[in-house]
């Protein structure tokens, strides 16, 4: 395909999208930034400093902001409810922008992840858990109170700092990260690590991952979850921290309003630079060999494991392929599909068959003995099938 076409192309595209943008009739933004706890569960540097960066860009781009510094359990749990009321009451149409800058972490016992008061004594005291506020309680409310409302969730958590020690109440696979939580109607939740990975508190003005979502935030004409998706690609990419994202179907949202004739001509400089950039860089067949036969191996191996420490170990190397090697097969799909390679269906498809496992295996509140294998055979097998196809066209 010629880059006259190619840019044709893009430009009417990005019209067509332009012409259907979604304007809120209100705003909301409820920021928590927990920074000062005690030296038994770990101080935190910058989430004040996050909270005052973010809360900057939402005014200015007309949301009705609430700022809350060190909660603690009842301070957050009022403001929690006190916000979704407000935003039953807004109406259809609006905005919800939750943003949540502190420790978090999940129990390895039940699988449920935490935000962290900063009234908790001790994070090596079981009762770690019963002293913070579960991540599920704010995300089901909002979806299930707030219905009509477009949510977007922040969870700017997981340090480092948090100071678990017992291996007892020690987060999944010996970290301080969130599991994995499935899709919620009407709410795109974005962490800024991906699941049982700490996030970084370094920075002198603000969080790596606040600096650049202010940053980002604020540019005109960029829908919102790829605001976010350069979010992520800007973190990875300046301090090797790896975001996450998961969203059901959303409306169109633009924070900073639609594009306009000059950023669509900048999105359309920066995506065939970035097209350029990435097919140069995309892996080449011995590299997507060797990513699709660990994605199997690992995967079956997932599927017929009876050991907890074995189901752990793979567990987790399932998700470091999921968001890193995989996304080299993310890239070559994007870009071979630009230029016209037939190959970007099946590599569609093998991402597709990722996908299905991982949502399987992030389904539930599973163990080594309670797995479903059966099923996850059936998909782990999908995804050899998938993988073959592709390495078999080249």
């Amino acid at each position: 395909m010629g880059a006259s076409r190619l840019i044709s192309i893009l430009a009417l595209v990005i019209s067509v999208i332009s012409a259907d943008p979604v304007f809120a009739i209100e705003k909301l933004a409820l920021l928590i930034g927990n920074q000062n706890y005690n030296e038994r569960v770990g101080v935190l540097r910058n989430p004040h400093k996050d909270i005052a960066i973010v809360s900057a860009k939402l005014r200015r781009l007309g949301f009705k902001v609430t700022e809350i510094l060190d909660a603690n359990y009842r301070v957050m749990e009022t403001a929690v409810r006190q916000y979704i009321s407000d935003l039953s009451a807004a109406g259809p149409g609006a905005i919800s922008f939750f943003y949540y800058s502190g420790h978090g972490a999940a129990n390895a016992a039940t699988r449920i992840n935490y935000l962290i008061p900063v009234d908790v004594e001790s994070a090596d005291d079981a009762s770690l858990w019963i002293n913070s506020i579960e991540q599920t309680d704010i995300t089901d409310k909002l979806s299930r109170q707030a219905p009509n409302v477009t949510h977007y969730v922040v969870f700017d958590a997981c340090r480092n700092e948090l100071q678990l020690t017992k291996k007892q109440i020690r987060a999944l696979s010996q970290d301080k990260g969130f599991v994995p939580l499935a899709q919620t109607a009407g709410l795109l939740v974005a962490y800024s690590t991906a699941p049982q990975q700490t996030a970084s508190d370094a920075g002198d003005s603000s969080g790596p991952y606040a600096k650049v979502l202010a940053e980002e935030i604020v540019k005109p004409g960029v829908e919102a979850v790829n605001m976010f998706r350069n979010v992520q690609i800007r973190v990875k990419e300046e301090v090797g921290q790896d975001p996450w994202l998961i969203f059901p179907s959303l409306p169109r949202i633009y924070f900073a309003g639609p594009p306009t004739v000059e950023s669509q001509k900048a999105d359309l400089d920066r995506l065939i630079e970035r097209i350029r950039i990435g097919r140069s860089n995309a892996p080449g067949i011995e590299a997507m060999k060797k990513i699709c036969n660990e994605a199997v191996t690992v995967t079956a191996s997932l599927a017929s494991t009876l050991s907890e420490n074995d189901y752990s170990s793979h567990e987790k190397r399932f998700w470091e392929l999921y968001y890193g090697p995989m996304n080299l097969i993310e890239i070559r799909q994007a870009t071979d599909g630009y230029f016209g390679d037939t190959r970007d269906i099946t590599l569609s498809r093998i991402e597709s068959a990722m996908v299905v496992f991982g949502r399987a295996l992030r389904g539930q509140s599973l163990s080594a003995a309670t797995l479903p294998h059966a099923t996850l055979m059936s998909h782990s097998s999908d995804i050899e099938k998938e993988c073959d196809s592709y390495l078999q066209g080249r």
